[in-house]
Order: structure tokens, then sequence, then C-alpha cells
């Protein structure tokens, strides 16, 4: 099954955006088995609704890299669609996320790797990252050019049990 593989959905759709790719993925029978979604290249659009419809229809999705999206308040309570999700890179993401968004990483138990770098939509703040201790699988965490962070917000990070990457 061709949506099933690590490729960037940009290779299978190059000039689509978010949006008709995932109406596109979500009207196949297969939508339900996808565990592997990558948005990196594709052009334009994804959104708030662009992660609640590939969450709502995806539910073995493992693996989600939307870098550059544009997403905003609390979007990322979506992911308690994907309770099997073990990677999550929202890299360069855009728009703005409420403070606490990472407290929506709860529902991702399984969730090994973190990336967060250089989003714009979440810069986390006081104990922002206090969510993350409660992530007992997360290993690797990026959080480079989150500016914002407090001297103290990365205690929290170090009460994360399987935590042994953070950049």
């Amino acid at each position: 099954d061709k949506l099933n593989t690590g490729i960037s959905l940009k290779d299978f759709y190059p000039d689509k955006t978010a949006s008709e790719i995932i109406g596109h993925i979500i009207n196949t029978p297969s939508a339900i088995r996808l565990e592997f979604a990558d948005f990196s290249g594709v052009i334009s659009g994804f959104d708030n609704t662009c992660l609640e419809n590939l969450t709502r229809n995806c539910p073995n999705l493992k693996q989600l890299t939307i870098p550059f999206a544009k997403i905003n308040g609390d979007a990322l309570k979506h992911l308690k669609n994907v309770p099997k999700l073990q990677i999550l890179n929202i890299r360069f993401c855009k728009g703005e996320l409420e403070d606490d968004a990472l407290k929506h990483i709860r529902e991702t138990p399984f969730l090994r790797i973190l990336d967060i770098s250089y989003s714009l939509c979440f810069q986390p703040k006081g104990d922002a990252l206090k969510h993350l201790e409660k992530i007992p699988n997360l290993q690797i965490l990026n959080i480079s050019g989150c500016r914002h962070l407090e001297p103290d917000a990365l205690k929290h990070v170090k009460k994360t049990p399987q935590l042994y990457s953070l950049d």
C-alpha cells in the first residue's frame, strides 16, 4: 500500500495542498491503516481542520510530520484520536497555540519523539513543559529555537523517565 510508507506525501501528490491530500487519503478504504503521514514539502495549508480530519480518519497513525503547519489554539487536542502516535514533528510550526497546548500530548502515551524546534506557534513559557513528565516513553525532545524558555523550564523535562536526548 503506497500510503503506508515513510515517504513524504508530496512525492505522491506533488501539486496538491495539504487539504486536498487529506481529502484523498480519508476517502480511500486504507485510510484506517495509515501509519505514516509526512507532509514535508507540501506547499500549503496544513491547519487545524487538516489535523482534525487526518487524526479522526487515520486512528492508527504512528508518525506525523507536519513542518510549517499553521495550527492555532487547542489544535493538539486532536491527537487524542491517534493514541498509537510515536513520532510527532511540528518543527517550524506557524500560528498560535495555547500556552498549555502540550497538555494534549498526554493523550499519546506511546510518543517517543517530539520535535517542536523553531516553532513560532509554540514558544513554551514557564511550566509549559510540565506536561511532558506524563509521557512515559518520550525519549527524544527537540526544542531548539524555542527562545522563550524560562531558566527553570527544563526542570520538568528531567523528570521524564525515558528521555535521553534533548536538543
